[in-house]
């Protein structure tokens, strides 16, 4: 019951720096600013802390669905800035 409790913990901490990538009014100054270290933190406690998180190639997977977000948000803000 408590790895249950703790895992809705941790995704819900996550929750809230992946809204901000999301959010339709995002920048990438606020993206480097303000998401990307507090995902960050979020991801080195769910790894020190959880067992079920911590195993090997989740954290992998989970930062690269973030850098392809990432790189598909600049992409797209690059090119309407060029237009």
């Amino acid at each position: 019951m408590n790895d249950t409790k703790d895992k809705v913990k941790f995704l819900e901490s996550l929750k809230r720096h992946f809204d901000q990538l999301y959010s339709m009014d995002t920048t990438p100054a606020s993206i480097i600013n303000n998401a990307i270290p507090g995902l960050v933190n979020s991801v080195k406690q769910m790894d020190s802390i959880s067992r079920y998180y911590s195993r090997t190639g989740f954290l992998g997977l989970m930062f690269t669905k973030v850098t392809l977000k990432l790189l598909a948000f600049t992409t797209q803000t690059h090119i309407l800035t060029c237009l």
